[in-house]
């Protein structure tokens, strides 16, 4: 309605979500009053994020969240009530000039000829289906890194699926191929820098063992191993000679938080436990005399080692202490590097502090951050972005030329690719660390175990036969290498590697890795692909990798970018991801990591330096900025308070029937339809 030239609207809708008794209706109503200047209203809507957060396993009714707002010319104000509490209100300043504009869609189009990619590349598509009582569902076909996927977990085997995406009339239909349950994964590294990690919070596992000295002044530690067999015990490296202690500095690394999920467990060898203090615990313990950080007597309880009465433990020379740490943390490098004496120990890593997980996501307090110290030639591993990443420290200065950064592409095999994946004269399978037994990659194709790992040599530590049985490697293996008959790692192109007693690269080339991800109930590592009527496997199109760009985020500051591109562009930052941990609010923090690549930019196909593409934002989202409630001119939300929702009419569904047959549709807004 038209009321004193203010368009009046009352909205009621209805949708719902899934089938059955466990099906959840999104209701949406409203009254919206509305001018080009100034408006007002009230809504109301289903908080379906509370179940999708339920875990009880029954149905679920989500209770409804109202919100008022209010707008003038300058300003937009809104106010939110969840459970009959209301929020604090929120201004915002209406100036796009001072909106935050974040990309959510980009397209890559040819730099030759102008064409869209996705014209010519097959990155995934919908499809329907019948399922088993008879009913039309929906699914989608689509690869993750080259895995191939069919969402859906009741699509049965030999189910013909129609593609969504093309006329009714010539849609191609598919057969659904069993599951393959498990994948081979080849992992190819090439190089990248440290600040393509910065900023990027990952959990890394940690299984480590120290033996610590006291010297009369120090702990000292051995970086690799103590050989009990002399007096005293000697310290050796990898390659058996001996090697001089360190002195241990890390004592942050054996403090453990109530919301940490490692574990610490320090002993002597008299059988004495012992936890680390930085501080004295609070509250404190009764009969705990804490004077100043350092080792204090623990007892195991059913929440770990605590510590119990006594004082802090005063080491006499050569005393020992035996360490191993064991769990998950998280870390993160943040670039921050020593710029004199009084920063020792800062490497530009932190153990971030976990408090909570919400929605799978893990919640930090970088209050209480504290250094962490990468261990020489260990590999971590940072997964952000759609881009992986392996990390591992190569000097013990404190500078980012200390750490060698390699980007990691996966092959994952597939019915069509797997003679390619393995390295040409590639005799077995094995990891460097359990050379007594061997695998082989099944590549008989009318096989009922083609393609997955299978046992080429017997486990000693089992008393079945695996390679009569024959038997599958029916566990996850990472680290799996080619080797050929001379019992030598090759590399990618089948070139032997030299390595040591150890099996470690004596040159600097280093053997390729394989990853076998292996799921018994079609979980991870479970693939499922669409056979074409021929009976040939339609074969979805590989990301196109670009080749490495830099761009500056909203803070000015330079960022290097990997990018892929399979219909979504992976490598940039997840802002939505931010947000959604600040309930969608755009803050100044925030806003500074966002990163719009400009239309028009031109970068390379990674793999091929012939092939350019341009690219051209397709969605693009505005954030306006929030103003202080204080702020002069912004609008009164008492003015929504009029908007009555029991005068919007009951929800009538629309009832519009069948689409109509015999019937083509060649425009749409007055645009002929391709």
């Amino acid at each position: 309605r038209i009321v004193a030239g203010a368009t009046h609207l009352k909205v009621h809708e209805k949708f719902s979500e899934g089938s059955g008794p466990s099906a959840l209706v999104d209701e949406v109503k409203g009254v919206l009053v509305r001018s080009g200047t100034s408006g007002y209203g009230k809504v109301e809507y289903s908080d379906l994020e509370s179940c999708w957060k339920n875990t009880s396993g029954s149905a679920c009714i989500p209770p409804l969240i109202s919100a008022k707002y209010a707008y003038n010319d300058a300003y937009l104000g809104i106010q939110e009530t969840n459970d009959g509490v209301p929020s604090a209100a929120v201004y915002k300043n209406r100036d796009l000039n001072a909106a935050v504009a974040m990309t959510q869609r980009y397209g890559l189009f040819d730099a030759v000829t102008g064409a869209d990619v996705e014209k010519t590349k097959a990155f995934g598509f919908p499809v329907s289906y019948t399922d088993a009582s008879g009913n039309k569902r929906f699914s989608y076909y689509g690869a993750w890194q080259g895995r191939h996927q069919l969402w859906g977990d009741d699509i049965l085997d030999t189910t013909v699926v129609t593609r969504q995406d093309q006329p009714v009339a010539t849609a191609e239909t598919y057969t659904v191929s069993p599951a393959f349950k498990g994948t081979l994964t080849k992992r190819t590294l090439i190089a990248g820098v440290l600040d393509d990690v910065k900023d990027m919070p990952v959990e890394t596992y940690i299984n480590k063992h120290l033996d610590l000295t006291y010297d009369g002044a120090n702990w000292k530690y051995c970086a690799g191993f103590l050989d009990f067999s002399a007096s005293p015990p000697a310290c050796k490296g990898q390659n058996g000679s001996v090697t001089p202690t360190e002195i241990f500095s890390d004592f942050d690394s054996l403090i453990v938080a109530s919301t940490d999920r490692k574990s610490v467990n320090i002993n002597n060898s008299s059988g004495g436990s012992y936890v680390y203090l930085k501080a004295a615990p609070v509250p404190a313990i009764t009969g705990l005399n804490y004077t100043s950080a350092g080792f204090y007597s623990a007892a195991m309880t059913t929440t770990g080692m605590v510590p119990t009465a006594g004082s802090v433990y005063v080491p006499a020379l050569n005393s020992q202490l035996f360490v191993n740490i064991n769990g998950s943390i998280y870390i993160q490098y943040t670039g921050i590097f020593p710029i004199d004496s009084t920063t020792i120990g800062k490497t530009g890593w932190v153990q971030k502090k976990l408090t909570s997980f919400e929605n799978w996501q893990p919640v930090f307090d970088d209050a209480g951050n504290t250094n962490f110290s990468p261990d020489m030639a260990r590999e971590f591993y940072v997964n952000s972005r759609g881009a992986n990443y392996v990390v591992k420290r190569i000097d013990k200065a404190d500078l980012a030329t200390s750490y060698k950064v390699e980007l990691e592409l996966q092959t994952a095999a597939n019915p069509t690719n797997f003679a390619s994946v393995l390295p040409v004269g590639t005799s077995f399978l094995r990891t460097p660390w359990r050379k007594e037994v061997t695998f082989k990659l099944n590549t008989n194709s009318s096989d009922a175990n083609f393609l997955k790992v299978m046992y080429l040599s017997d486990d000693p530590n089992t008393s079945v036969n695996e390679v009569t049985t024959p038997t599958v490697l029916s566990e996850g293996q990472w680290g799996l290498q080619a080797f050929n008959s001379s019992g030598l790692p090759l590399d990618a192109s089948g070139n032997a590697v030299g390595v040591d007693g150890f099996g470690i690269p004596t040159g600097t080339t280093r053997p390729v890795e394989f990853n076998w991800e292996y799921s018994a109930d079609g979980g991870w590592g479970t693939q499922r692909y669409l056979i074409k009527t021929d009976g040939t496997y339609k074969l979805l199109d590989d990301p196109i990798r670009l080749a490495s760009l830099t761009v500056s985020n909203k803070e000015g500051v330079s960022k290097n970018l990997s990018l892929q591109f399979d219909g979504w562009m992976h490598g940039l930052p997840d802002m939505y991801y931010e947000l959604s941990k600040n309930d969608y609010m755009m803050t100044t923090a925030i806003a500074n990591k966002v990163i719009n690549i400009a239309e028009g930019t031109q970068l390379t196909d990674a793999s091929d330096s012939t092939k350019r593409y341009y690219i051209k934002p397709l969605e693009m989202s505005l954030f306006l900025a929030v103003v202080p409630g204080t702020t002069t001119g912004i609008p009164a939300l008492t003015t929504a308070d009029s908007a009555d929702l029991t005068t919007v009419p009951n929800f009538t569904a629309h009832l519009m029937g069948a689409i109509p047959a015999g019937t083509v549709v060649k425009y749409s807004e007055g645009k002929l339809v391709e």
